[in-house]
């Protein structure tokens, strides 16, 4: 069996995910994320601000206090699982290449990171 590919964020801060563990554990999720086929992720917006574009969609929200919610047509739960543990570790593993190819496209392409 071949090993996972594996994607590493460079300007993820790790060093602060012990301190936002806690944090989570006492804040609600508030931003809901569905996938193509209608399934639910939710997040913390603090997890949504790696990209400029992440930035100014979460500044740009008329109602900063509510949720928001994000609907990504083509994209599978098993491909937004992925995007979802990306923006919370900086980190994609994943044994399929296509599916692989896909998350780091969506990534790129829909939420503003760079190719490099």
């Amino acid at each position: 069996m071949a090993s996972p590919l594996t994607l590493r964020s460079r300007s993820h801060v790790a060093t602060k995910m012990e301190y936002f563990e806690v944090y989570a554990t006492r804040k609600e999720p508030d931003i809901k994320i569905y996938s193509t086929n209608g399934f639910c992720f939710k997040m913390h917006k603090e997890m949504f601000v790696h990209t400029r574009f992440q930035r100014e969609l979460l500044m740009n929200t008329c109602c900063p206090k509510d949720d928001i919610e994000i609907f990504l047509p083509g994209v599978t739960k098993e491909v937004l699982a992925q995007i979802v543990q990306f923006f919370y570790s900086g980190t994609i593993e994943c044994d399929d290449q296509d599916e692989f190819i896909h998350v780091v496209n969506v990534l790129m392409t829909t939420f503003g990171f760079p190719s490099d």
